[in-house]
């Protein structure tokens, strides 16, 4: 079913009708039509002869007018000012067409005075109503009786009391009517408010369901991160406890590390040194000894005092190795000590507690002793302890 034409249609003819107002062009059609079959009796008798079909040409002509502006006012939108327009310019001609009495209103005293001689004699009534109307005029005898009975009424002197009658009760019909249309929107009201009761309360019980189990929601995440909280508290409080304990030995160790960085640079350092003076006094001793001498012409004595500072040398050389890569050693020791610290604290703090077998392995690991990389022998020059031992004969 189409939904109702919205309009704003409100017209006043005056004593030709009175004030009418529509909400929707369906409602203006409906009065349009109650209209037309108020004088559907022309139609009826038209094979009377006589002004039956003058009168109802002329009435069902005028209705035929607005079709263009109803189709007009339907197929515009609501609100829009196409529809205002529109719906303006139907008011505008109804308003003219009853102004010019070119209609006459079947609530009107006339009307009902036309509808009453209708029931006697229809003859006499439809010359009446074109009187009424200004219409031609064909049968002059009859024509005058009526043109007569409408002048005489239109001036009080005939049947005025029975047309007055006649127009109360039409207007006591029209309130019955209106009163009945009342009713019935009221009833619409009603049952519509109960709808939206209706709908409220399964909305509201809708809203209350969701509401519990949003809270019941809400209350399980509560408990869960409450949960998890607590858990992350003892945690927290296990690494605090154990970083109170390991405090000392991650501050020892980063400064063990840190110390023998700067041994391991400056041992480094002293190693390029004593290559670098090696490398001169061996030089220089072998200019000022030999000389340009070749080497067959040269004495034993000689030979053997460049062997000896060439080993005392590369002796010493060796030994600032070993002290170089020993505090590199112990650099490298004592940070992966630390690291480890930190990793093991990390682990406590996610509440990834490692069991008793594996917390002893890391604290063995931990507290190993630690080794200082130096390699123990009577560290003399390796070619002094070759020489000797060939000339003793010690070969062990």
């Amino acid at each position: 079913m189409a939904e109702p034409t919205k309009v704003d249609l409100t017209f006043d003819l005056g004593i030709n009708g009175g004030s009418w107002t529509f909400s929707t062009l369906e409602e203006f059609e409906a009065w349009i039509d109650s209209e037309r079959k108020a004088w559907s009796w022309l139609e009826e008798n038209q094979r009377l002869g006589g002004g039956f079909a003058p009168a109802w040409n002329q009435i069902s002509s005028l209705w035929n007018e607005p079709r263009e502006r109803i189709l007009r006012v339907r197929q515009s939108k609501e609100g829009s000012p196409e529809r205002t327009r529109w719906t303006g310019e139907l008011a505008s001609w109804v308003k003219d067409v009853y102004a010019r009495q070119r209609l006459i209103h079947s609530s009107t005293a006339r009307a009902q005075y036309v509808d009453e001689l209708r029931k006697n004699n229809p003859s006499l009534a439809v010359h009446a109503l074109n009187y009424y109307l200004g219409s031609a005029l064909n049968n002059p005898a009859i024509i005058i009786e009526g043109i007569t009975l409408a002048i005489l009424r239109d001036y009080g002197i005939h049947d005025t009391a029975l047309t007055e009658k006649h127009a109360v009760e039409m207007l006591r019909l029209l309130m019955q009517a209106e009163t009945a249309k009342a009713h019935k929107d009221f009833s619409n009201f009603s049952e519509k408010t109960q709808a939206l009761q209706e709908m409220a309360a399964a909305n509201i019980t809708e809203n209350q369901t969701q509401f519990q189990g949003a809270q019941a929601a809400n209350q399980k995440t509560f408990d869960a991160m409450m949960e998890k909280s607590r858990a992350d508290l003892a945690n927290f409080e296990k690494t605090y406890d154990a970083k109170l304990a390991l405090h000392a030995a991650v501050k020892y160790w980063g400064i063990k590390a840190e110390s023998h960085k700067k041994l391991a640079i400056r041992w480094g350092e002293a190693v390029l040194a004593a290559f670098v003076i090696v490398m001169i006094a061996l030089c220089l001793t072998i200019f000022l000894v030999v000389g340009s001498a070749k080497i067959t012409d040269v004495e034993l004595w000689k030979i053997g005092l460049i062997a000896i500072i060439a080993t005392v040398g590369v002796w010493v050389i060796r030994v600032l190795v070993r002290l170089l890569l020993s505090n590199l050693h112990l650099f490298s020791d004592a940070s992966e000590r630390k690291t480890m610290m930190h990793a093991y604290l990390a682990l406590l703090r996610k509440g990834r507690v490692p069991n008793d077998e594996e917390n002893k392995l890391i604290l063995q690991v931990l507290f190993r002793p630690t080794a200082t990389g130096l390699v123990k022998d009577d560290a003399t020059p390796p070619f002094m302890a070759e020489w000797l031992k060939r000339i003793t004969g010690h070969d062990e």
